[in-house]
C-alpha cells in the first residue's frame, strides 16, 4: 500500500513545522511553502486509537527525496491519471483530487 510522507507532531509543534521536520528526516529535502489542505480523523483497526491527520501540498523544496530512513522501502512519482487506480488510503485520494485540477 503506497502512503504519504509525514509523521507525529512532537509537543507544542504547528503542523506545518513538523511536516518540513518529517520531510526531512524521511526524504532528505527542505520544503517550502506547503499548501494546507485540510485535516481528517480516522480510527486505526487494531489499536481503535482515534488519529487526527494534517494534510499538505507540496510542490516545491531543496534536495533530491531519497529514503533517509528505514520508515519507507521505496519512493515513486506518479501521474495525476493514475490515482484512483493507486492502492492508497481514500482519504489521500480525495485530498489529491482537492488539488489537481480535473480534466474538462
Amino acid at each position: 500500500m503506497w502512503d504519504a510522507f509525514g509523521g507525529h507532531l512532537v509537543p507544542c509543534e504547528e503542523p506545518a513545522t513538523a511536516l518540513t521536520r518529517e520531510l526531512e528526516e524521511e526524504l532528505g529535502i527542505k520544503v517550502s511553502g506547503p499548501r494546507f489542505l485540510g485535516i481528517y480523523e480516522d480510527i486505526d483497526p487494531t489499536s481503535k486509537d482515534l488519529f487526527r491527520h494534517y494534510l499538505f501540498f507540496v510542490t516545491r523544496w531543496a534536495g533530491e527525496p531519497r529514503i533517509a530512513n528505514e520508515e519507507h522501502s521505496e519512493i515513486r512519482w506518479f501521474a495525476p491519471e493514475q490515482v484512483d487506480s493507486l492502492d492508497v488510503a481514500p482519504s489521500i485520494k480525495a485530498a489529491i483530487h482537492q488539488v489537481l485540477p480535473t480534466k474538462p
